[in-house]
């Protein structure tokens, strides 16, 4: 499904947070990271100056669980 247009400068931070980038020529590869960590989302927040909510905290870390096959809210 299609992110809606308010959801997508959340997304560039999800983005941003948990993907490596490896740039040539002609082609970007984005390289996945391990699971994030609140710690992670916390230190890149100051790094960009960015004061997410615990809303959008909790937005990341679901996608992050999506991503990662993960069961949402800690579930196993």
């Amino acid at each position: 499904p299609e992110i809606p247009e308010d959801m997508m400068p959340l997304y560039a931070h999800y983005r941003a947070l948990r993907f490596g980038r490896c740039v040539s020529d002609d082609i970007v590869t984005l390289i996945p990271r391990d699971a994030l960590t609140y710690a992670e989302i916390d230190a890149y927040s100051k790094l960009v100056g960015w004061q997410p909510t615990a809303e959008e905290v909790s937005v990341l870390m679901d996608i992050d669980a999506i991503f990662e096959s993960r069961d949402l809210k800690g579930g196993k």
